[in-house]
């Protein structure tokens, strides 16, 4: 039964992400839906066969998809970015923790560690993302203050992802230290 949530949590969040995108009117509709279809296919066969680097290509499919939508739209902001962003990163975790558990066991709950780096990693994420997405939305693109916000949560971004891939190399996790 433990092997099911993961797997149901990609699935999950590979169809919010794919129906957030195919809910976009546009020209690209059936390259979207191709897109966002084909991600979900990869999402959740990644989790069913504990293939991790299935979340990674399925959460650049999902997000092409996305992408897709924004051709004809280009210079209005889509506020939705930072949520799509969020279940892609989510979407990936959760392929990676279904193939936790070796090849017969069935995946726990990641360590308490992890789910801090994961929640840190997501909430720092996001709130760059927010912040990115209000910054281009202002009226007043030329303006200072808005570019050193923009560029504040890029730092800010990488400062969080950078500490957090130190603190797991250290540990000698081998996905980070080269093992």
């Amino acid at each position: 039964m433990a092997r099911a949530a993961p797997v149901a949590l990609t699935a999950a969040l590979a169809a919010a992400v794919a129906g957030v995108a195919v809910a976009r009117p546009g020209r690209l509709h059936v390259l979207v839906a191709g897109l966002a279809v084909a991600g979900v296919a990869l999402a959740v066969t990644g989790a069913l066969l504990r293939w991790a680097s299935l979340g990674v290509v399925a959460a650049l499919a999902l997000g092409a998809a996305f992408a897709a939508t924004r051709y004809e739209t280009t210079t209005v902001v889509d506020v939705a970015t930072p949520g799509v962003a969020l279940g892609l990163f989510l979407l990936a975790e959760a392929v990676a923790w279904s193939a936790e558990g070796g090849a017969g066991g069935a995946p726990g709950l990641p360590a308490p560690r992890r789910l801090v780096a994961i929640t840190a990693a997501a909430g720092a994420g996001t709130a760059a993302a927010a912040m990115v997405t209000v910054a281009v939305s202002l009226p007043v693109t030329e303006d200072l203050a808005v570019a050193a916000l923009g560029g504040a949560a890029v730092v800010g971004v990488v400062v969080v992802l950078l500490s957090l891939a130190r603190g797991r190399a250290r540990d000698g996790d081998p996905d980070v230290a080269g093992g």
